[in-house]
């Protein structure tokens, strides 16, 4: 399993939303910067990508600002960032 991302191409919403028109978490990925999106590619990024996830959480959507939630959608987020570099 690749854990790093060797492109350096950034990731845009643009790109993104190809993904995500049908996603199940469509609107709180949204509410993510698409930088973290790269982020979440890199496992040793992952505590940090949680954060983020957990920060918007608390502030969007106070009821599943937990961090099973929160790690569900870090995976969701490292799916869609590997189809948009094309290393699915």
């Amino acid at each position: 399993m690749k854990t790093n991302t060797s492109s350096s191409r950034d990731i845009s919403w643009k790109d993104i939303q190809e993904y995500i028109h049908e996603d199940i978490y469509q609107d709180f990925l949204k509410q993510i910067k698409p930088a973290i999106f790269k982020m979440a590619l890199n496992e040793k990024d992952r505590p940090k990508v949680i954060q983020s996830i957990l920060k918007v959480l608390k502030e969007k959507d106070p009821q599943n600002a937990t961090e099973d939630f929160a790690r569900k959608v870090a995976d969701r987020m490292r799916e869609l960032a590997r189809m948009v570099l094309g290393e699915e």
